[in-house]
């Protein structure tokens, strides 16, 4: 077996993992919407985007059923056959034959499919929901939870840290310099103590 198949094989497991563990949301159709995009785009592309199926193996479902078509459609992409109704039905899990037909040829229809960026977008969007609801849980407050909220927090922290900015603009996905100059102003108090410590070991 080839490395790259063991790869796609430790994903499989892995999927298949999570359907037991995928979590009943309360009903976001935000949430749904893109994790229907999601599996009806990584059915269309299969693994011609390796970014998009290392994503798609690490979500966490907010719906068992869309954990076990996620789990039949990674396997028929493994096993090399047509990504149909049918094919994925025979491959779902044993918690996932509930699966309602409409659900399923919703999905593999190809018209929830999204292009491939779109698809990883969503991915980012779904992963950083899931960590402020495991943040939640723990006990962190829900407004320092918000995606913008940990953004600003390590933009914040990297300049505190004397990063330099034109990696603080590249780690945070900023196009132009001066998105990420905002956040320059939020350590003025700092430049202000510096300033103050140097004066007074001057006298």
């Amino acid at each position: 077996m080839t490395e790259e198949r063991a790869e796609y094989k430790t994903s499989r497991d892995h999927l298949r993992g999570l359907v037991a563990g995928a979590t009943e949301a309360e009903a976001d159709p935000g949430r749904h919407h893109m994790e229907e995009a999601v599996l009806a785009t990584v059915a269309k592309v299969k693994l011609a985007d390796p970014a998009l199926w290392q994503g798609f193996a690490a979500l966490t479902w907010s719906r068992s059923d869309f954990a076990a078509i996620a789990a039949g459609i990674w396997t028929c992409i493994l096993d090399a056959v047509a990504v149909h109704p049918d094919t994925v039905r025979a491959r779902l899990p044993k918690e996932g034959l509930a699966v309602p037909d409409a659900v399923l040829s919703g999905i593999l229809d190809g018209s929830k499919a999204v292009d491939v960026t779109v698809a990883r977008e969503y991915i980012g969007t779904l992963t950083a929901q899931d960590k402020c609801r495991r943040a939640e849980a723990a006990g962190l407050p829900a407004q320092k939870c918000h995606p913008h909220a940990l953004k600003h927090s390590l933009a914040t922290h990297l300049i505190a840290g004397n990063v330099n900015l034109a990696l603080v603009r590249q780690c945070l996905g900023h196009k132009a310099i001066g998105s990420t100059m905002k956040y320059v102003a939020v350590s003025d108090s700092q430049a202000t103590e510096a300033a103050q410590a140097a004066l007074m070991r001057l006298y």
